[in-house]
């Protein structure tokens, strides 16, 4: 799909979830961490699920909730992400 829209250019990796746990269990994100050498400080889990932010605490990285996915703005605020943004452009102005 990421090709298909031609922003497959933008990701340092892509990682399936083929035979490994799903989140909220933070396997994926550990390993991703652990792939491309980045600290818990430098990373971002930007999610829409409660699963996302779940698995982001479990890793112990900084969570962003999305109010434009799967959940309303209320159920995101319930998760205690540690902010939440309206729309992408917004990421900018947490992360300069």
């Amino acid at each position: 799909m990421l090709t298909h829209f031609g922003i497959d250019g933008y990701f340092d990796q892509i990682q399936g979830s083929d035979n490994i746990p799903f989140k909220p269990d933070p396997f994926i994100i550990n390993k991703i961490l652990e792939d491309q050498l980045w600290g818990r400080t430098e990373t971002l889990m930007v999610g829409d699920t409660d699963n996302d932010i779940h698995a982001g605490k479990r890793a112990g990285i900084p969570t962003c909730g999305v109010t434009y996915g799967s959940l309303s703005k209320e159920q995101m605020q319930q998760l205690e992400p540690d902010f939440m943004i309206d729309s992408l452009p917004e990421l900018l102005s947490h992360i300069r």
